[in-house]
């Protein structure tokens, strides 16, 4: 019996057998974020795509960590492929130019702006939000290069501000900025 024991444990530091956790196909039954490689174009920017772990070829079973920068853009990307009925009867994804626009608007974030999580309704409608102690904020893609934003004090809740068809560029996206200060 040890001498058995013996062996088996010889092979497997040896490499010649795995360890019984690592049969084939051990990692398809996680539920977190696998990569698909493609080569890069010049609309896409980026070569990788996030997709979920899949058996179909071309996949890979590698984890990837992922700025929460790169996992905003790889969440709004996803919205990209919600079916008519998503969310119930009547739910549709959003709009390309709203993709576009969430997209742009990431990129266009002041330095230094916690990244805020994202949202989207049954009715195509896409945004973000930020919630901290300070305040409470919320951002809609109006069209492609215009959004609107709603930020409200969580210590003083009169107190609230309302800017529409704010321009996703410099001067749009610095009203954020100057809107969190105010509160």
């Amino acid at each position: 019996m040890t001498v058995g024991l013996c062996t088996t444990l010889a092979v497997i530091a040896i490499g010649l057998a795995r360890p019984p956790t690592q049969l084939d196909g051990w990692m398809g039954e996680q539920h977190s974020v696998a990569e698909k490689y493609e080569s890069a174009t010049e609309d896409e920017g980026l070569g990788r795509q996030v997709a979920l772990p899949t058996s179909s070829a071309g996949y890979s079973s590698a984890f990837r960590v992922m700025d929460k920068a790169s996992w905003l853009q790889a969440e709004i990307e996803s919205y990209r492929h919600l079916p008519t009925g998503w969310d119930g009867e009547g739910s549709v994804g959003p709009s390309s130019d709203a993709l576009e626009g969430a997209r742009k608007l990431i990129d266009y974030l002041p330095a230094g702006l916690e990244l805020p999580k994202p949202m989207i309704t049954s009715s195509g409608e896409l945004g973000f939000y930020w919630k901290t102690d300070a305040y409470y904020a919320d951002l809609i893609i109006e069209e492609k290069d215009l959004f609107s934003l709603f930020v409200r004090s969580r210590e003083h809740p009169n107190s609230e501000l309302y800017f529409d068809a704010l321009l996703i560029s410099g001067d749009g996206t610095a009203k954020i900025q100057d809107a969190f200060q105010q509160i």
